[in-house]
Formats: C-alpha cells, sequence, structure tokens
C-alpha cells in the first residue's frame, strides 16, 4: 500500500486482510494453482514488484 506522495505506507491490519482476500480471490480462480498458497507464497511471487509483508 502507498501513501498519497506514492512513499510505501506502513503495514496495517488492512494490509493483512488485503492479502487475505487476494489468497481467497486466487484460490476460487483457480484452485488446483492457488489452493494450497499461504502469505507466504503471495510475498515470495511479489517481492520483485516491491511489495513487502510485515
Amino acid at each position: 500500500m502507498y501513501d498519497a506522495s506514492g512513499a510505501a505506507a506502513e503495514p496495517t491490519h488492512e494490509t493483512h486482510v488485503l492479502a487475505q482476500e487476494e489468497l481467497h480471490r486466487l484460490t476460487a480462480r483457480s484452485p488446483a494453482a492457488y489452493g494450497r498458497w499461504g502469505p507466504t507464497d503471495l510475498q515470495r511471487v511479489l517481492e520483485p514488484y516491491g511489495a513487502e509483508q510485515k
């Protein structure tokens, strides 16, 4: 998540909830591919794009 200036904002409970929601969406779209994924897996694939999980 980013603040109004474009700088990375501190992770919040909302950030965690958004990650969980995205995992649910991915699983619903392709259970065979994403059904066993957890937050660490999502972080691993998003890190090259600047995403962080704290």
